[in-house]
């Protein structure tokens, strides 16, 4: 998890370093491995970075493209970087100076513009900035799973990964928006564009906005795709295996050691059960509690041990834990 912001003056005033500044603290919980902000004219963009491809400072953002056209800041993980990576470099001559999948975005946009956003498997929020067309450029993975959140007028534009965020830049006040209240009060959410705040909004999954000093374009780059009908239970078996394994194997790609959270659940049970098929062992952690009804290290401990790997039981109820717990929340 990391956290991006940033501000795009549509009228050419300089963008305010003390507010990219503020609106960057305001997400440190996000990324504290490190924090870079980024100037230029009307633009300033933040980051916050909380470090698992490549370590290195070459993994620092925001990141440019080697003839500094492209900025972009971002979180999110792409998981086929590495074969973009490589038709950025045979195609288009390239080259890279990371293994960071941060890398591959702004020469993503050098090479295909907003079509891009079709290619990239994973999930993100994007900022990016064009220095050549002076367009600003917000995108989210089709699911939603990153959060981002913006607010517009005639003259500017911010954006951050929390509503927060905007509203450390102390141009936009924190106003309850009713009738966003009023949604979410009776659908248990305010909506795909809304939020609980007035004139803030939330970028739509599979969706990416553009601004320039005068025009706004918005285009769905995402859609859920119709699975083919399957009528044998044995061939749904199958599928469903072989999806969980694709995906479970494409998001152990990381330089900094994993593990699982191991609850008593469907979820967490078939990615350990599949990490125990491929031959993965990543150590498990839970949490246990003397109250039965919260506590699932039972099962816990009968998923670890069919999958043959370990499991730490963290003890819920102990200060010291429960506060970690608390502050990583």
């Amino acid at each position: 998890m990391c956290g991006i912001a940033g501000i795009f003056h549509r009228d050419g005033r300089p963008a305010d370093g003390r507010a990219v500044a503020a609106m960057s603290a305001a997400l440190l919980h996000r990324g504290p491995d490190s924090e870079s902000t980024w100037l230029d004219g009307p633009v300033g963009l933040a980051h916050r970075r909380l470090a698992i491809r490549d370590l290195s400072e070459a993994g620092r953002q925001p990141m440019l493209d080697a003839s500094e056209r492209i900025a972009v800041t971002y979180n999110g993980e792409i998981y086929n970087d590495r074969e973009l990576r490589s038709e950025l470099e045979r195609s288009f001559g390239f080259r890279f100076r990371s293994t960071c999948d941060t890398e591959i975005l702004p020469y993503a946009y050098l090479a295909w513009g907003e079509a891009m956003f079709e290619r990239l498997e994973g999930f993100f929020a994007i900022g990016l900035w064009d220095r050549q067309e002076r367009r600003l450029i917000l995108a989210r993975d089709g699911i939603g799973i990153k959060p981002l959140y913006y607010s517009e007028s005639s003259s500017r534009v911010l954006f951050a990964s929390e509503i927060k965020g905007i509203t450390a830049s102390g141009d936009v006040a924190a106003r309850i928006d009713p009738v966003s209240l009023h949604t979410y009060l009776a659908a248990g959410h305010p909506g795909t564009r809304q939020s609980l705040f007035q004139d803030i909004k939330q970028l739509p999954p599979g969706t990416m906005i553009g601004f320039t000093e005068r025009e706004r374009t918005e285009r769905r780059f995402w859609r859920p795709v119709r699975a083919p009908v399957i009528r044998d239970l044995d061939e749904a078996v199958v599928r469903l295996q072989s999806t969980i394994e694709t995906v479970v194997k494409s998001q152990m790609v990381s330089d900094v050691p994993l593990a699982v959270l191991q609850s008593g659940g469907i979820d967490s049970s078939l990615i350990t059960l599949t990490l125990g098929r491929l031959g993965l062992k990543p150590p498990l952690f839970t949490a246990g509690f003397t109250e039965k009804s919260h506590d699932e290290t039972t099962v816990a401990r009968q998923i670890a041990a069919t999958a043959g790997l370990s499991l730490n039981v963290i003890d819920g109820e102990a200060g010291e834990e429960a506060e970690s717990a608390l502050r990583a929340v």
